[in-house]
């Protein structure tokens, strides 16, 4: 499977938001067909009693913007708004890690772009975790890096876990929270990391599209 795995240094910073960003840069810089997977996520609508939607499903169908239905893109979907391991629990639920992996398969010769859920040290299915599934796929992965008081230690965090985990870091985004979000933490970074980085500006609407910046650093 060619493609990338997306984690990011905490929740809500934006990492479905990137993922349509590399969707979108993919999609615009080289000719191989882009299919999206975020394979479980919690937190899910209720659409009808029997009918859940992830809303970053749907944001990661519209970018993709081939055939896939939200079934494809994710299968395996909670209500709740906690970690899918404790969903899985509580909803007595036989999902594991393997069902994941399934789940993330793309069409051969196409790029595939995982999406994980939370960190990734966040809990996935009972006893793993999402740096499992990445190890699994053998995926690069690109760190999302929400800019906020405390990214700079949640960044370093991350990627040396990704590092121990024997996995190559394809890009780390910075992606500005807010207007006011501090600017120097992207420099800091660049200073301390030896990854390729690139920030992101602020965008309230969340309207993803082609960074040429960041295809220069997939080494397509």
């Amino acid at each position: 499977m060619d493609g990338f795995f997306i984690t990011g240094t905490d929740t809500e910073i934006g990492k479905t938001f990137v993922a349509c960003c590399v969707i979108e840069t993919l999609k615009e810089f080289q000719d191989k067909p882009v299919h999206a997977r975020k394979p479980i996520a919690s937190g899910a609508i209720r659409f009808s009693a029997q009918k859940l939607i992830s809303e970053d499903a749907m944001r990661l169908k519209k970018a993709s913007d081939n055939n896939d239905s939200l079934a494809d893109i994710c299968p395996y979907l909670f209500e709740q708004p906690i970690s899918p391991a404790r969903a899985i629990k509580l909803n007595n639920s036989g999902i594991q890690l393997e069902d994941l992996i399934k789940a993330s398969a793309t069409p051969k010769k196409s790029i595939g772009i995982v999406e994980g859920a939370g960190g990734f040290y966040s809990p996935l299915v009972k006893d793993k975790l999402n740096k499992d599934l990445a190890i699994a796929l053998k995926l690069p992965v690109i760190v999302v890096v929400g800019n906020r008081l405390g990214c700079i230690n949640q960044a370093l965090l991350t990627i040396q876990a990704i590092k121990d985990s024997k996995l190559s870091i394809a890009a780390v985004v910075v992606n500005n929270l807010s207007l006011d979000a501090d600017l120097a933490n992207y420099d800091d970074l660049v200073e301390l990391l030896d990854e390729p980085c690139i920030n992101l500006p602020y965008q309230p609407q969340q309207h993803p599209y082609p960074l040429e910046s960041l295809y220069n650093l997939l080494n397509l």
